[in-house]
């Protein structure tokens, strides 16, 4: 509190103050107590949505432990999902803003909420508070990202309209498929929640109890990771189908909850691997001593081993030259893959196929390839591990992060077990297949008790791919080709056995070659093939297609085939996969238009049948280098689960399938040089040298 004294007080010498409390201080006091000024503040308003959830707890989370502490500033929404927070001016844009949804919250969408969760919003956006911008919050305090540039890529991967905005408006752009991803996230957190309850309090690995902000950034992590998996389950033709009426109805809950089930485990998050999780982002968020060091050095990032003639491995690698760092500042890496088949060894570096090692991508000034040998950049890396401006093979840009754990001295079978309890996916490969045979998936590794020798080091990696420039195979298979124009023009061919979709040509591949991309502009109208009802028989079985059987192979160009499901001819038990081709035609109103397609696949040799419009969206050509490449724009959110954006390359004559990498996150473990080396002595895999 203030004291001021009155004027009478000043006047009086020392003397005369001693005898006034000598007596008491009767009569008027010399002193008046006054209240603190309160400090200035800002009104800050916040909307906290699934639907509108009203009676969530706001606040302005100044401790970063994700939840409203006393102290906080904080408030409860109203019935619109409304809170005005008054925020001392001192804090404004200073600290993200959390929303906790008790059980004591309604969702004007879902109704009253069974299973609590947490959602937040970045620091210097905090006008609306939603699973979305939950993602976008940890995703750029995870990878040092600022707001807008983890925004960007999240919206980039989604292929929503806006991962920020308020979608509970009449109005608001991809509303309806926004609200339905939010509340697949949103149910996916709560089934995580429940699932790992009991994890937390108990020991984390590397000691100390795992707290529930510890258990909440995990779950936004894993799930920021597989946004286009939710989206695809949010999109899905049954959730659909049943959220058509609203995401609060109870079909819509039944079918996301279906989906969930499926999806849910993806995140590799257990009560058991939920300690290993913790203690990793502990370390990152605490990390110290990894700084770039110019000494010779590497990591093992990935092992298949079925004996000594039969493995497979990637590494990164470093000499005591590459780094140091360069005029430029950068240090300076190799890729480095390896496979022995039946004793027979190749030595590449890009891509996970041997067979690709020579795709072609733009580095900024021309078309190269990644040959082994090939020098990767990076800026050289903090005492906490982090990095940014790398870059790959030329053509992608990403920064990143890394924590290191000395395992000098532990047994490799206890490290190998530890590493694999990693909940990570390796592209889609669970870490618990690390190590293990390509053959058959079990563990071949014959580790006894040999330990680590000293300088191991289990080390983990985050990284944020932000960018990436086009690339395609160079091989012949890839180049495009078109069949004539009677066949391209399709038409119904039920009733007319000389319909050009019923001559010898479309019996086998097409043979005319696309030599440029006006070329392939004019071939690919969308206009199908019309066959009368197929069928596949199977072991007395027969199986019908649609009625009329529609082929758009020849008038429309693949995008990706999203689904997994393998193809299948004696062995038939429908006449379609479940896959869904994605596709595209040059048709529509407009400049440059496009349509876009979801087209059911034939499970006998793969083709596209029956298609549906899914979307509109453009096309753009330009050029870098020495050739011309085509982009399409307003991509459907049916392709968020594909790793590339399509394009289409046109060099030397001949245009080729081509691709561009999404941004993406993801995770890692590895092994450093010195363990990898140790490793491979004792499963008799030559070691390496930088």
């Amino acid at each position: 509190m203030l004291i001021r004294l009155k004027p009478l007080s000043l006047a009086l010498s020392g003397a005369a103050l001693l005898t006034l409390a000598a007596c008491g201080g009767g009569g008027d006091s010399a002193v008046e107590v006054l209240e603190p000024v309160p400090a200035p503040t800002t009104n800050v308003p916040v909307k906290v949505i699934d639907g509108a959830i009203k009676n969530a707890l706001v606040c302005l989370d100044k401790n970063a432990n994700n939840a409203c502490d006393a102290d906080e500033t904080q408030g409860r929404t109203d019935a619109s999902g409304s809170v005005t927070l008054a925020v001392p001016d001192a804090d404004v844009g200073k600290y993200r803003v959390i929303a906790v949804v008790g059980t004591d919250a309604v969702d004007a969408d879902s109704g009253p909420v069974t299973v609590a969760y947490t959602m937040a919003a970045p620091s210097d956006q905090t006008a609306v508070v939603s699973p979305l911008t939950t993602l976008v919050a940890q995703t750029a305090a995870t990878q040092n990202l600022s707001t807008a540039d983890a925004a960007k890529m999240l919206q980039e991967i989604s292929g929503l309209p806006s991962v920020m905005g308020d979608y509970t408006q009449s109005g608001a752009p991809g509303a309806a498929t926004a609200a339905t991803v939010a509340r697949t996230l949103v149910v996916t957190t709560q089934q995580q929640n429940t699932a790992l309850a009991p994890a937390v309090g108990t020991p984390a690995a590397g000691g100390g109890t795992i707290t529930r902000a510890e258990m909440d950034a995990a779950i936004a992590n894993a799930l920021a990771q597989l946004l286009p998996q939710v989206v695809a389950a949010a999109t899905n033709p049954a959730v659909q189908a049943a959220c058509a009426a609203g995401v609060g109805s109870a079909a819509c809950t039944t079918a996301i909850q279906t989906q969930v089930a499926a999806l849910a485990p993806q995140t590799g998050l257990t009560p058991t691997t939920l300690p290993v999780q913790v203690a990793i982002d502990r370390s990152v968020a605490n990390a110290s001593g990894e700084a770039n060091t110019t000494t010779a050095g590497g990591n093992l990032e990935w092992l298949n081993f079925t004996d000594a003639n039969n493995w497979s491995y990637r590494m990164f690698v470093s000499t005591a030259a590459e780094s140091t760092p360069a005029a430029d500042g950068m240090v300076r890496y190799r890729e480095l893959r390896a496979q022995n088949t039946a004793g027979t060894r190749v030595d590449w570096a890009f891509n996970a196929d041997y067979g690709r090692r020579g795709d072609l991508h733009f580095n900024g000034t021309a078309w190269a390839d990644c040959p082994l040998g090939w020098q990767n950049t990076q800026v050289p890396r903090d005492d906490k591990g982090f990095t940014k401006a790398s870059t790959y093979c030329g053509y992608s840009f990403s920064n990143g992060s890394r924590t290191s754990v000395d395992v000098s001295g532990q047994a490799m079978s206890s490290v190998v077990a530890t590493l694999r309890a990693s909940p990570y996916l390796y592209g889609s490969t669970p870490y618990t297949k690390w190590g293990t045979s390509a053959a058959d998936g079990t563990d071949k590794l014959v580790l006894g008790t040999t330990v680590f020798p000293t300088g191991s080091k289990l080390q983990y990696y985050s990284n944020t791919t932000l960018s990436a420039l086009p690339g395609y195979d160079v091989r012949p298979a890839n180049e495009i080709f078109t069949y004539s124009a009677a066949v391209l023009a399709g038409g119904d061919a039920r009733n007319n056995s000389a319909h050009a979709c019923n001559s010898s040509e479309v019996n086998v591949s097409p043979t005319i070659r696309v030599s440029t991309l006006e070329q392939l502009i004019g071939a690919y109208k969308g206009t199908p093939c019309i066959w009368g009802q197929g069928t596949v028989t199977n072991n007395g079985v027969t199986y019908q297609s649609l009625d009329p059987n529609e082929w758009s192979g020849q008038s429309t160009l693949s995008i990706g085939t999203v689904g997994s499901a393998a193809l299948s001819g004696p062995t038939a038990t429908a006449y379609y996969t479940t896959n869904a081709l994605i596709r595209v035609a040059f048709s529509g109103q407009g400049a440059n238009a496009v349509t876009y397609y979801n087209c059911k696949q034939r499970i006998v040799n793969g083709s596209p049948r029956n298609c549906t419009a899914i979307g509109t969206g453009t096309y753009t050509i330009e050029t870098l280098g020495d050739g011309r490449v085509m982009k399409f724009n307003n991509p459907p959110v049916e392709t968020a689960t594909l790793t590339y954006h399509r394009v289409f390359v046109e060099r030397g004559g001949k245009v080729y399938w081509g691709y561009q990498d999404k941004p993406s996150t993801y995770q890692r473990a590895r092994l450093n040089l010195t363990a990898g080396n140790a490793l491979f002595t004792q499963i008799g895999i030559p070691t390496v040298t930088p």
